[in-house]
């Protein structure tokens, strides 16, 4: 059996907790993040709360937007099993990071895990950098993360498979097998087609294939620039991973922090 979807949506939404279960490594410097900011934050692209749950639980009170309908019902659910403490600081609401309001500022907005570049055009791309601009606060600041184009220039082959999970997952009950392959690639206009492949392996001996689908953009240090000024920001910090170490061309990611002008 083959079932087809969004990424994100449906039956996949409850893989993506297994997929990631033990990526921690960014959680310390998000968690820092919000303490250096004081709160409140606001995280794009919150999805189920994997990095907006343990900045609460740090302490600060956090806002996490999704599109996702069926991500942030995963999220709910993970926050009634938390101390009332921390459910009082949280608060989840399903909406377009490309254009939202939300009747209150932030001393922090952040976008971990690629999700700036889930915005595949300018327009949508500068509107999203508004609507943040317009929630910060007078001292507040914004953090965008994507991986270094540059170090992932090789996967951009159609047919590539190029990442692979088997266990069991805790959600379904089942042994489930995940791949990456990458189904199209534009390179003039830098995005990337990807189908996330869900294997789970029934009991009775059968199998259903999950097959979620995406596109993301490549986006370059001098593009991301352009932009957050266009947009009215100033850049005041360049890492090049978690550990805030300086930005280098071998670098595994592309983080940025600039504030508004």
């Amino acid at each position: 059996m083959k079932q087809e979807s969004r990424e994100y949506y449906g039956d996949l939404a409850k893989f993506y907790d297994w997929r990631l279960q033990g990526d921690v490594e960014d959680i310390p410097f998000y968690v820092e993040l919000a303490k250096e900011s004081g709160g409140p934050v606001l995280e794009l692209g919150c999805g189920t709360g994997r990095v907006t749950l343990p900045i609460a639980e740090s302490g600060a009170e956090a806002v996490g937007l999704d599109l996702s309908p069926d991500m942030l019902n995963i999220a709910e659910q993970k926050l009634s099993r938390m101390s009332r403490e921390v459910q009082e600081k949280v608060q989840f609401a399903e909406g377009d990071m490309a254009n939202f309001a939300l009747g209150r500022q932030f001393s922090l907005v952040i976008l971990p895990a690629n999700q700036f570049r889930e915005l595949l055009t300018t327009d949508n791309q500068l509107s999203c950098l508004r609507c943040i601009a317009s929630h910060l606060n007078r001292d507040g600041s914004v953090v965008i993360e994507i991986t270094n184009p540059f170090r992932s220039i090789e996967r951009w082959t159609a047919g590539e498979v190029f990442q692979r999970k088997v266990g069991y997952c805790e959600e379904t009950g089942t042994i489930v097998e995940c791949v990456f392959e990458t189904t199209a690639v534009n390179l003039m206009e830098q995005w990337i087609e990807q189908e996330t492949i869900y294997i789970e392996h029934l009991w009775d001996g059968s199998t259903t294939r999950h097959v979620g689908r995406s596109r993301s953009l490549h986006i370059f240090p001098g593009e991301l620039d352009l932009l957050l000024d266009i947009s009215g920001f100033k850049v005041t910090d360049k890492w090049g991973g978690y550990d805030r170490s300086r930005l280098e061309d071998k670098s595994p990611r592309l983080i940025v922090r600039a504030r508004r002008r």
